[in-house]
């Protein structure tokens, strides 16, 4: 069974975001994708809605299920 795990901080929290995959990298998860993103921010009192920069990463790893059959 595939396991997939997303990891998305705005841009200004770089060394955030770094520490989080690496752990992720070091307890077995292998990074997929990695990039930049565009999303809408919060709406503002003049009903303005602006771009924010967010950091994007995504991981996955294999899990090998097994089921214990006794007769």
């Amino acid at each position: 069974m595939k396991q997939i795990k997303t990891v998305i901080e705005p841009l200004n929290r770089v060394s955030r975001f770094d520490d989080k995959v690496n752990q992720l990298l070091e307890n077995g998860w292998k990074l997929t994708e990695r990039k930049t993103v565009k999303m809408a921010g919060d709406i503002s009192e003049s009903f303005n809605i602006p771009v924010v920069m967010a950091l994007y990463a995504e991981l996955e790893r294999e899990i090998d299920w097994f089921e214990e059959v006794t007769l």
